[in-house]
């Protein structure tokens, strides 16, 4: 079954009728806007799109290599088949000279099918290799605005990366950037086709920026006039129909960023979170130069937490930039070479999105409050390890937990470093005869408790040891190894926001032991994002 949108230039009613019958028998479920003049035909390129256009050969008023003119100025990619009740050699070269997909006899049914078939298949594939296409550059532009943004030293540089890239992350007609101003919007600056807002100010009571930072969700809006969040009266004036606004950062947003459309427009839940983790970004951005003014009055007491933050906000950017961007890019090589990339896009599509997904967490981990209670290591490393046995009840593995490991910290945090922990020790002793892992507790030289998770599993070089908190990075090379690569950072980055350390000792083809030690952990109120 082949789908998509065909438009259909045909001023004979018995033809039209004809010719759709016959698709929809030969298994093309399309929708066909049949028009009949010239004037209707270039009203439906300039607002349609569509996958293929079949023409009539004797349209009153319009000879066909207009038409076919016509349809390569306004749908250049769009397939142009030339229909015809009888056709002289010399027609047919001159339309398939000037670029026409082919040329069909009314009367040949089964060439018609296989012709629109053909296009649609072909339509169709090369709409998906686009959307991919856009995804991969749209990530790009993000992963460059990200780097950009960790080197921004005042506002007015961050407005212009953020309204730049938004606007080429999205495909939108116009982008704003707008900071929040106690009770008002402030619309910083902004990149379109037409003037908007850029340096007013707005209540944020009556603007959908100031819906967003209020509710913190995004806002996609096809129609600015059919929303009753949008004072239509503001926007008259303006060449917008749709948009696109994100709040920046998650509890109390501190602004907003907007994407604009001159025609009818929906973004796709990617392109969502492209913007999303954009704003994430920016977030981290403006706090980073808000410690920065911090620290120009209190220097004494700032310097600690500039110095973190900055580290922090680095890393996450270099991760960004490295990981994130080597499987796009090595997306659009093969797509370049390889006509039929489908089954490569939609893998690499997946390692982006887990991915993208992994660095989401990583950034949550490194920003979200501490809650700190008492928490039993022991027990979630039970909880845990039974439902590893659950998962794989084939596998048999000794396993030994202390009886007690109590501690203060986030319960949450520590469940998620002690599940990254045993999940590497369970994936490293897979195929190891007679393998054991151990959950216990060691007093150190200075009387502080390490706890620790070991496995005798593949172990590693310790010369390699530098590498295994880095995002996605491995020390092993094997082809079934799991997850999205940060797990052991995410350990890193929970231990010292609980004020340990963490170390490992292993060797080669015997096993590895994963070594933390947690301080008293009080409640900590992360920068915004």
């Amino acid at each position: 079954m082949s789908h998509g949108r065909i438009l259909h230039l045909e001023d004979n009613a018995n033809d039209a009728y004809l010719i759709g019958h016959w698709l929809g028998g030969g298994g093309i479920d399309a929708d066909i806007e049949l028009v009949g003049n010239a004037d209707s035909y270039r009203d439906a390129l300039v607002t349609g799109d569509f996958d293929l256009i079949l023409a009539d050969s004797s349209i009153p008023g319009m000879a066909p290599l207009e038409a076919l003119h016509l349809a390569r100025q306004f749908l250049p990619e769009t397939p142009f088949v030339c229909l015809s009740g009888a056709a002289e050699e010399s027609s047919v070269k001159t339309m398939l000279t000037a670029g026409a997909a082919d040329y069909v006899l009314k009367d040949h049914e089964w060439r018609l099918i296989a012709v629109a078939q053909r296009e649609l298949r072909a339509a169709q594939k090369n709409r998906e290799h686009r959307a991919v296409t856009a995804q991969v550059e749209a990530t790009l532009r993000l992963t460059a605005a990200v780097q950009e943004l960790s080197q921004a030293t005042d506002v007015e540089t961050i407005a212009a990366i953020v309204r730049t890239a938004a606007r080429g992350i999205t495909g939108a007609d116009g982008a704003t950037f707008v900071l929040r101003e106690g009770d008002q919007c402030h619309y910083v600056d902004e990149d379109a086709i037409a003037p908007l807002w850029k340096g007013q100010r707005f209540p944020m009571s009556s603007c959908i920026s100031g819906w967003c930072m209020l509710s913190g969700e995004p806002a996609m809006i096809e129609d600015v006039y059919a929303d009753a969040r949008i004072p239509a009266d503001v926007y008259r004036p303006t060449f917008v129909r749709s948009l696109l606004m994100v709040p920046v950062g998650r509890r109390d947003p501190l602004g907003a960023i907007g994407g604009y459309w001159a025609t009818r427009h929906s973004c796709d839940a990617r392109q969502i979170e492209l913007v999303q983790a954009l704003a994430a970004a920016t977030a981290l951005s403006v706090d980073n130069l808000r410690a920065r003014g911090d620290l120009e009055q209190r220097l004494q007491t700032s310097t600690h937490q500039l110095v973190a933050t900055n580290r922090e906000l680095e890393t996450l950017l270099q991760s960004v930039t490295h990981h994130v961007r080597e499987p796009l890019q090595r997306l659009l090589r093969q797509a370049s070479t390889d006509g039929d990339s489908a089954a490569t896009a939609h893998e690499t599509a997946v390692e982006i999105d887990r991915r993208l997904d992994a660095l989401v967490q990583l950034v949550h981990i490194s920003t979200c409050q501490l809650h700190a209670v008492p928490v039993d290591l022991a027990v979630l490393a039970r909880i845990h390890l039974d439902g590893l046995r659950e998962r794989d009840p084939h596998r048999v593995t000794h396993v030994q937990v202390e009886p007690a490991l109590p501690v203060t910290g986030d319960s949450k945090l520590l469940q998620i470093m002690l599940q990254n922990l045993l999940d590497n020790a369970w994936k490293y002793t897979s195929r190891t005869a007679q393998a054991s892992i151990e959950v216990g507790c060691e007093t150190q030289y200075d009387g502080t408790k390490a706890y620790f998770v070991r496995d005798n599993g593949t172990g590693f070089d310790m010369k390699d040891a530098g590498a295994l908190f880095t995002p996605f990075r491995s020390l092993h090379n094997d082809d079934d190894r799991e997850g999205e690569g940060v797990g052991l950072a995410a350990v890193r980055r929970i231990v010292h926001r609980h004020g340990g350390k963490l170390w490992a000792r292993a060797t080669h083809g015997r096993g590895a032991t994963f070594y933390f030690t947690l301080a008293d952990c009080p409640p900590q109120h992360p920068a915004r994002g």
